[in-house]
């Protein structure tokens, strides 16, 4: 905005002002992405996909929800966005697990049998935007040339770093049984829970059905308990997705954990 002409830029400013206050976006990660193309609107009166997104998400009626795309699946889920597929209240915060990380707590009691996410499945090769992906979905990346593209189009539209991203693939990609054949999956707002031993700590598992990723549990869940499935399930890893680790320099997931844990 601090680059158009002086007239064009009062009008910017009285226009986007309101929706920057509303939504506290001025302490944004991102704001200055929306600030170029605002620029760009208002210098070539042409709106670019980015703004167009910006609106079709209801940038001055909704939450910072509306820019949370240009963050990592990671990210996304540890700020708990809305819309991520599960069917019972949740929330992300430090796993009770000693060096875990992360993980996701049921915020309800749920009974066993519940069906309580549910994630679609899209090709990665479908994808042209980063920006157009819905919170809820597992992209599905068949070799590593659709990795490739996931991590150009997150450095373009994201302005994330290439070796953040890929940290974040390494931790979070994994087969889910098979799919079509082939590939690995990401969970675009990720799972972000940690691994339970089955009959043990394992309480809900991931299944498919219809091209749609569902996670049922299996034995009553408390309020406050922490989600815990087996990463058993989430092997064998895909060749490609391994050498590309490798290449990387990274550890997948499964290789990581049999590190730690005694899968």
């Amino acid at each position: 905005i601090h680059q158009t002409p002086p007239h064009t830029r009062v009008r910017t400013v009285r226009w986007i002002r309101p929706y920057l206050q509303a939504t506290n976006f001025l302490r944004s990660e991102t704001a200055y992405i929306l600030r170029y193309h605002m620029f760009l609107l208002t210098q070539y009166k042409a709106a670019t996909p980015q703004i167009l997104n910006f609106a079709k998400r209801g940038i001055g009626t909704e939450s910072t929800h509306a820019l949370q795309t240009f963050r990592l699946p990671s990210q996304r889920a540890a700020d708990n966005v809305p819309g991520q597929g599960w069917k019972i209240p949740t929330v992300v915060k430090p796993s009770k697990i000693p060096g875990a990380g992360n993980g996701r707590f049921a915020c309800t009691d749920v009974e066993k049998g519940s069906q309580i996410v549910f994630k679609p499945i899209i090709p990665m090769a479908n994808i042209s935007s980063v920006l157009s992906v819905p919170n809820n979905v597992y992209i599905l990346f068949k070799n590593s040339g659709e990795v490739d593209k996931f991590i150009d189009l997150y450095q373009k539209e994201g302005n994330q770093h290439r070796k953040d991203i890929i940290e974040c693939l390494a931790h979070f990609i994994g087969p889910m049984g098979t799919v079509d054949g082939v590939g690995a999956t990401l969970s675009f707002s990720t799972l972000t829970v940690n691994h339970g031993d089955p009959g043990c700590g394992e309480n809900f598992r991931l299944f498919l059905d219809d091209g749609v990723v569902v996670g049922e549990t299996v034995k009553d869940i408390k309020k406050g308990d922490e989600l815990l499935n087996d990463y058993r399930n989430f092997e064998p890893i895909p060749e490609f997705w391994l050498n590309y680790c490798k290449k990387e320099g990274v550890k997948d997931v499964i290789t990581n954990m049999k590190e730690n844990v005694d899968l």
